[in-house]
């Protein structure tokens, strides 16, 4: 039996489907391709797959995770890459496919880009505004747990913060945030803060894409 974990990206519509949805779809290419995986006991087996964090309804994802055992021992790597980017719908691409090193509950933070759409309005205008806003020493929000409400400091939990105008009417963010447990934040705090503190920004769509996973030290999750 061998251990893999498929590199994926969802992307296009595919961002509008849930988890739910894309567990279905996975399960779905394996049987369509004919992969022989390790199967869930029980009187309705499913196949056994373990999906990194979920991705936001609308977050697009371009280093998505999904382990699964292989029960034949004699497919390569990259039999098993070229069978599942044949039957994998629009939208969800396999990158790779590997044998797992660490655990998925090792992974510790993401990196994310997010691309603030401006209306009417030139982007090298409001770069230096939005940098200045997200960079200052503490940033306090109030953050939504399944327990509740809770303070939190944005600034103190944000690392590696980008802020560009490549394009002409869009301003790039691109940091590193937590994604473990209750330490765990979303990049809408990011335009939340900027709503409040720059009303006059004249802010007219967004889109978010996690780009990859990182261990607690900083080092890329594989």
């Amino acid at each position: 039996m061998q251990n893999v974990r498929m590199v994926f990206a969802k992307e296009g519509l595919a961002v509008f489907i849930s988890h739910l949805d894309l567990l279905r779809c996975v399960s779905r290419a394996l049987a369509r391709a004919c992969i022989p995986v390790k199967y869930t006991q029980g009187f309705n087996p499913q196949p056994y797959l373990i999906f990194s964090p979920p991705l936001s309804l609308g977050y697009a994802g371009y280093a998505e995770l999904c382990d699964f055992s292989l029960e034949d021992d004699a497919m390569t790597m990259e039999e098993l890459l070229e069978k599942l980017r044949a039957v994998m719908p629009q939208g969800v691409r396999p990158i790779s496919c590997a044998p797992p090193v660490h655990k998925l509950g090792e992974i510790a933070a993401a990196d994310y880009e997010t691309e603030l759409l401006l209306e009417g309005a030139c982007a090298a205008q409001w770069e230096e505004p939005v940098r200045l806003c997200l960079s200052r020493e503490s940033i306090p929000i109030v953050k939504r747990t399944k327990r509740g409400q809770r303070e939190a400091d944005l600034a103190k939990a944000m690392k590696n913060l980008q802020v560009l105008s490549e394009k002409e009417n869009t301003v790039t963010l691109k940091c590193r945030l937590p994604l473990s447990g209750e330490d765990s934040l979303n990049p809408l705090y990011l335009l939340q803060v900027l709503r409040q503190e720059l009303p006059a920004m004249p802010l007219a769509d967004e889109t978010i894409s996690r780009l990859g996973f990182f261990l607690q030290d900083g080092s890329p999750f594989c």
